[in-house]
């Protein structure tokens, strides 16, 4: 369609569709001179309506371009993960521990004393893995693992008496009984004596009768009763 007259067409250059801008032409200065000396103001107040009309009409190239900002669709329920300055996972809930114990034995977690008996409660721990010991002065010191995971309730239960053997020592007619150099009494009445495994002195002592030495070997969770005759083995044996 032909422009209005005084008006001209323009296809805009920098504009991704092509936009006709119209803009009327501006009047010049000895046509706004002349105005002023007539006493009209009609030639500025033209200039001043057709500078805002293409300032309006005109849009920018960054306007033309600019791409409206896309939000991604979201569930609505999704979960926060909680974390650190340094992105680290924040700390987990702890879990706690009770140790059951047989006999009993003071209880070491992580080289640190928490209590003894034969059922201590450790409390609460970090998640994560511990180094637990059991120690009883009978017994050899016994270490297990323990996992502690969020929340959780640990119970660990040991039997020191799988750890040793258990030995009854009986003797006729009578005897000082020494283990491993050291005394555990006149027999009778017998004598049960722990031993940790492998290999162990016995020697049976008696006033009258004289004196009468063996070696005997154990295993973990051994129980044995040893009845001796002292004047028959002495006998045997030339003593």
């Amino acid at each position: 369609r032909p422009a209005p007259a005084g008006l001209e067409t323009v296809e805009g250059s920098d504009v991704a569709d092509s936009v006709l801008v119209q803009f009327q032409k501006m009047p010049s200065d000895e046509e706004l001179s002349q105005s002023q000396i007539d006493g009209s103001t009609t030639g500025v107040e033209q200039r001043n309506i057709i500078s805002g009309l293409a300032e309006a009409t005109v849009p920018s190239s960054q306007d033309a371009v600019q791409e409206p900002e896309r939000s991604e669709p979201g569930t609505g329920d999704e979960v926060v993960q909680p974390s650190s300055s340094t992105g680290a996972p924040a700390t987990a809930q702890p879990g706690r521990l009770t140790v059951a114990v047989q006999p009993w034995a003071e209880v070491y977690v992580d080289n640190r004393k928490v209590g003894e008996g034969s059922l201590v409660d450790v409390g609460q721990l970090a998640v994560g893995n511990h180094q637990v010991v059991l120690r009883n002065p009978d017994f050899p010191d016994v270490p297990s693992a323990i996992t502690i995971t969020p929340g959780s309730n640990e119970r660990l239960a040991v039997s020191l008496w799988e750890h040793v053997a258990r030995i009854t020592i009986q003797v006729h007619p009578w005897a000082n009984v020494n283990v491993d150099g050291r005394s555990v009494g006149e027999v009778p009445p017998e004598k049960e004596v722990i031993l940790r495994p492998g290999s162990h002195s016995i020697r049976l002592t008696h006033p009258q009768l004289g004196t009468w030495s063996t070696t005997i070997h154990v295993t973990a969770g051994e129980r044995r009763t040893l009845p001796y005759n002292l004047s028959r083995l002495l006998d045997q044996s030339g003593g």
